[in-house]
């Protein structure tokens, strides 16, 4: 439905198809849930970038399925890629930082 309301190439899809990979993958339907995954991150690499945390997560989702494949290389090197995403993704967010609040003091200590 969504496809035929926004085309095939809207990001709105993005979301929905990730989903029905990891169903399918839950499902043991392995190769159709690789089909999905792949499906979804294209959508989100042309759309929203292939650095953006969507795409990270997707790739996250994807690299056990690829395991159970026996694609173990290919498995480990998307596992990878899927942790510098959001690891990039938390810096750019200034999650993990550390603030010194010393010079913050009222008291002056």
């Amino acid at each position: 439905m969504l496809e035929n309301d926004f085309g095939g190439g809207h990001p709105l899809l993005i979301v929905p198809t990730n989903n029905l990979a990891m169903s399918l993958a839950g499902l043991g339907r392995l190769e159709e849930a690789g089909a999905a995954f792949e499906r979804a991150f294209s959508l989100c690499s042309k759309t929203l970038g292939n650095d953006h945390p969507t795409c990270g997560g997707i790739l996250r989702n994807y690299s056990p399925v690829l395991n159970r494949l026996g694609r173990k290389r290919e498995a480990k090197k998307m596992a990878e890629n899927a942790r510098r995403i959001q690891q990039a993704s938390e810096r750019r967010n200034g999650l993990g930082a550390v603030v010194s609040v010393e010079g913050l003091r009222s008291d002056g200590k």
